[in-house]
């Protein structure tokens, strides 16, 4: 398999203490690669901006989705991870996320 190199810069990483979710947040310049290793690739908008909700293969049963909008000259990613079972729509909680942090990136 080949070394893929995504290039962006980690922006944060969080876990929430007893929550079973962990949150990274990434700037990356394209989402091509998104488009050819995602499962699910949904077009929508955050805060007024083009974004994309994805679930990458290999995610599905990692519970793990990202939503990523334009910033500036790139894009912000929003990855959230269940690490437990509790039912949630990681997709949903991602864009509420998203939704939060986007008025406050470049446009």
């Amino acid at each position: 398999m080949a070394d893929t190199h995504l290039s962006g810069d980690l922006g944060a990483a969080v876990g929430f203490g007893g929550a079973g979710a962990a949150l990274s947040a990434i700037r990356q310049e394209n989402d091509q690669l998104a488009q050819q290793i995602s499962v699910r690739f949904d077009r929508t908008e955050v805060d007024g901006r083009p974004a994309v909700v994805t679930v990458d293969k290999g995610s599905v049963q990692a519970r793990i989705c990202s939503a990523r909008f334009d910033a500036g000259e790139g894009s912000i990613i929003i990855t959230l991870r269940e690490e437990t079972d509790q039912g949630l729509d990681e997709c949903a909680e991602a864009v509420k996320i998203a939704e939060v942090v986007a008025p406050r990136m470049p446009r």
